[in-house]
């Protein structure tokens, strides 16, 4: 069974991303129980694979700044990162992990989210 966050990627949705993400309730690590032979890597996959397969920078760098967790692998020992085929995509998510703890709670700029090699920036909360 899918959850809502998954579904709202694998749609492209993302107003219904960013709602689902605001919400309390949101595992934003739930990962899909669903499979298609078609599509092997989906059995374990999280919202993160979805985008992350989907060329989708603005969902990628959206689900990470809410928790999403980039070394989660699906069934078949997949991380997102691995799944990927964009260049940009996977500057993120190598970029994500290099970061600390303490730079991965920056608050990002959703303006910037567009030009990933300047999402880094941090906003003061000052």
């Amino acid at each position: 069974k899918s959850c809502p966050l998954i579904e709202a990627v694998k749609n492209n949705d993302e107003y219904c991303v960013n709602v689902l993400l605001g919400t309390k309730d949101i595992n934003v690590n739930s990962q899909d129980s669903t499979f298609s032979s078609e599509h092997r890597f989906w059995r374990g996959a999280t919202a993160l694979h979805y985008a992350a397969v989907q060329k989708s920078q603005t969902m990628v760098t959206r689900l990470l700044a809410a928790g999403a967790d980039p070394t989660i692998k699906n069934t078949t020992g997949e991380t997102p990162r691995d799944l990927t085929p964009w260049k940009d995509t996977d500057y993120i998510l190598e970029r994500w992990e290099s970061l600390t703890p303490e730079e991965r709670d920056c608050k990002i700029d959703p303006k910037k989210y567009a030009k990933p090699r300047n999402l880094w920036e941090c906003k003061s909360d000052t």
